[in-house]
């Protein structure tokens, strides 16, 4: 692995955002969340070459890295043709997805050996304010909250140290584990065989000795149930520091999604548009609101 393509990070905290082809626009459209704010300490992993070419063209830092697991599945031919392809990349719920996401579970692995501390980020979220504000220096893991008591897999703050690193290979072995196991399994269940509910079993089960870890208030990153369905920060006045378009499955319906809410930020050719103005925070007293109906 290249080190110097993090030359860019501070403080040796760096973004990591593994994307494939099929999602090249929304890692465009990530960035350009990025550096509106000014945010520069990126990295993009790359999960297969074609992804790989196309921002390397573009001048980005991209590193390809293919987990052995994955490779041998992907590029092995046993699995559906449909599973994959160049508009989409790869289904939610398929094995192919699993296996793409090994990959990232080791490349995370690898960058952290490094001695950089990552925040791990899906390209299916939008940063609206600088998240390394929000991480305290008491944690070793910092997750975005999940359902009542998870954290998601989405957004993770991993800090390069001893017990971070022994945590993050037990998701790792597990993780192989259940990509073979999957594999003689076509009955799995695509909710429960994955990365994000490994290291949540790992963490429910673990001492503080073991690990120091916490949940990200909504505040500093939303949901895609809350911002999107329920809107519950909204009504709350809170305008949160990134959203993730989860709870909702497909491409499309994430893009509309993003455009309906003026959150879609990159055009036809990559290049980021205006940013529409950002609400600013709520006053600390509510103004008096008087109604007169005549």
């Amino acid at each position: 692995m290249e080190v110097t393509l993090f030359k860019a990070a501070i403080n040796r905290k760096v973004i990591v955002a593994s994307v494939n082809y099929g999602y090249l626009d929304f890692a465009m459209n990530w960035l350009c969340s990025l550096q509106h704010i000014g945010v520069g300490n990126y990295v993009f992993h790359a999960m297969d070459r074609p992804v790989y070419d196309a921002l390397f063209n573009l001048g980005m830092p991209v590193i390809f890295y293919e987990a052995e697991e994955a490779k041998q599945y992907i590029r092995g031919g046993e699995h559906n043709a449909d599973e994959i392809d160049d508009e989409n990349g790869a289904a939610y719920g398929t094995i192919a997805y699993q296996a793409l996401m090994n990959s990232r579970t080791e490349m995370i692995y690898t960058i952290i050996q490094t001695g950089y501390d990552v925040l791990l980020c899906d390209v299916d979220i939008v940063i609206l304010r600088d998240p390394f504000k929000f991480f305290d220096n008491k944690h070793d893991l910092l997750g975005g909250a999940h359902k009542d008591t998870k954290v998601t897999g989405g957004f993770l703050f991993l800090r390069s140290n001893e017990r971070m690193r022994k945590i993050w290979f037990a998701v790792l072995e597990r993780h192989r584990n259940v990509l073979r196991a999957i594999q003689k399994d076509p009955n799995f269940d695509p909710h429960e065989n994955t990365e994000q509910e490994i290291l949540n079993k790992i963490l429910v089960n673990s001492s503080d000795t073991d690990i120091l870890w916490s949940r990200i208030p909504s505040d500093v990153i939303v949901d895609g149930n809350a911002f999107f369905i329920e809107r519950s920060v909204q009504k709350k006045g809170v305008w949160p520091a990134a959203i993730h378009n989860n709870y909702i499955i497909g491409k499309q319906n994430k893009y509309e999604r993003f455009v309906n809410v003026s959150l879609w930020f990159v055009d036809e050719n990559f290049k980021c548009t205006a940013f529409p103005g950002l609400l600013p925070s709520p006053p600390k007293s509510m103004p008096k609101l008087t109604i007169k109906v005549l």
